[in-house]
């Protein structure tokens, strides 16, 4: 009787545990950096997080407005980079000054941590515009993601050269017919021909006082220079853009 005997090689060799591990390890570093460089979440979260941060931001804007009547001018963080050298508001056209400003939010007026509130991506301060003319006004912006458009919040809406008013001028008052609310005080109106500047409005917006009397008797009246359509500056670094063009939009 022939017995076969089978031979085990000891040749043959394996991963260790201890080397599984390390490799296990290095793959879940490298995992790690990648999902950080990434911004941690997908191009919609970040979105969601921008339109989340602006509301919030917006909500504090408003309520520290209320409270101590703070101007939207003081909310801005600002510097001659980060605004425009020119822009039509009140339709007049308006340089960097006391009544206009953009640049970041100012986070420390508001009483915000700026540390929670910044661009997923671009970790750097959202941006806000405003005026003392136009009645008062502000608009906050940031680029979303997912869609290349501008997500902009405020109570500044630009005014065309369809935003008229009718009515009569005696002794630079103009009685309204039609357009009541249209105009704030500070704008120039034109009737096509002369210019007067608004210097008060009547509580019942029915009456407009100007500075000159040389506007038609009766008429349509305008802005003397159709506004621009946003507040947001286009200097600077970090803007915000809609479909890659920088406000305003």
């Amino acid at each position: 009787m022939v017995t076969q005997k089978t031979q085990t090689s000891m040749n043959v060799k394996g991963f260790t545990l201890v080397e599984l591990i390390v490799v296990i390890t290095i793959l879940v570093i490298l995992g790690t950096i990648a999902f950080l460089n990434l911004g941690g979440m997908s191009a919609s979260a970040r979105d969601s997080q921008r339109t989340s941060d602006l509301n919030q931001i917006n909500t504090q804007i408003m309520t520290s407005q209320a409270k101590s009547g703070m101007s939207y001018i003081n909310m801005v963080s600002s510097g001659a980079a980060n605004q425009l050298n020119t822009l039509s508001i009140a339709g007049t056209g308006v340089t960097p000054g006391a009544e206009y400003t953009a640049g970041d939010v100012n986070y420390t007026v508001l009483g915000i941590d700026s540390a929670k509130f910044k661009d997923p991506i671009k970790a750097v301060a959202y941006k806000m515009g405003a005026t003392s003319l136009a009645g008062t006004a502000y608009q906050l912006a940031a680029t979303l993601e997912e869609t290349n458009t501008a997500l902009v919040m405020g109570t500044y809406r630009a005014r065309t050269a369809a935003d008229t008013a009718s009515g009569t001028v005696l002794n630079s008052i103009i009685t309204l017919e039609s357009g009541f609310g249209v105009f704030k005080v500070g704008d120039v109106l034109t009737d096509g021909t002369h210019t007067g500047s608004i210097t008060s409005i009547s509580a019942d917006l029915t009456r407009i006082t100007l500075d000159s009397t040389t506007l038609t008797a009766t008429g349509a009246f305008a802005l003397n220079v159709v506004e621009s359509d946003g507040l947001i500056s286009n200097n600077g670094t970090n803007v915000v853009t809609n479909k890659g063009t920088v406000l305003p939009y």
